[in-house]
């Protein structure tokens, strides 16, 4: 009995991590990426996309920081070449939410 419920534990833990490593390549690809979209793009409540995300960084799957309005910055989001803000990688982004200045594709 110990080794099925071994079994069945490491199964567990392997779905979890496939599931933490999904959030993490999502918000990697789009480079900003605000809670409420995570939790729309997997039907779950924002609280528990916030649990996810935060629980992904934690366990080194994503990479990046929360700004004070909520959103998740990935380290590889592009950059406006003229303030420095954050932009969305996916769907790109014309101009900087910032400062308004044009951004190349």
């Amino acid at each position: 009995m110990p080794g099925l419920f071994f079994l069945g534990y490491a199964h567990r833990l392997t779905v979890r991590d496939i599931a933490l490593q999904h959030v993490a390549a999502l918000a990697h690809s789009r480079g900003v990426l605000d809670t409420q979209e995570l939790a729309n793009e997997l039907n779950v409540p924002r609280p528990d996309a916030d649990r996810i995300l935060r629980a992904a960084i934690r366990e080194g799957h994503a990479r990046g920081a929360f700004e004070a309005e909520g959103r998740f910055v990935a380290l590889t989001a592009p950059r406006c070449p003229s303030c420095g803000q954050a932009v969305r990688r996916a769907p790109p982004q014309d101009s900087c939410p910032a400062c308004r200045a044009a951004i190349a594709r």
